[in-house]
């Protein structure tokens, strides 16, 4: 066996094939057991990789979409009080000029009919 990468790379292919414990033939390629072994870590490493980076951009997209839906609905809310503060403020705006105009139409009917009053009475 090399003891070194430098060593290993010196070999003709199939004496590498032979150390990494592969064997080629006419249409399929025989593994040894480690070596077997060894490939299907690194493809679980590799699918464990896979569904990682799956779950992280599911979890993005998903995270983007209720913030959306969050940022939405807070701006529902705000329209909703300000429709209820301007509602309160109209309210004391027209019961502010209620007191005054009331009583100035009330004045106003109070001379109108005076007048009628006299007219019917005084011809």
């Amino acid at each position: 066996r090399p003891q070194t990468a430098q060593e290993f790379l010196s070999l003709d292919f199939s004496s590498r094939c032979a150390i990494a414990g592969l064997q080629l033939g006419r249409t399929k390629v025989f593994l040894r057991r480690e070596a077997f072994d060894r490939i299907e870590a690194l493809r679980a490493q590799k699918f464990g990789k896979s569904a990682v980076t799956i779950q992280k951009l599911v979890r993005g997209v998903q995270a983007r979409f209720y913030c959306q839906l969050l940022k939405e609905e807070m701006t529902l809310a705000a329209v909703v009080i300000q429709r209820g503060y301007r509602d309160y403020v109209d309210r004391l705006y027209y019961l502010e000029l209620n007191k005054i105009l009331v009583p100035a139409a009330v004045k106003i009917q109070a001379i109108a009919r005076g007048a009628n009053t006299r007219m019917w009475y005084f011809g």
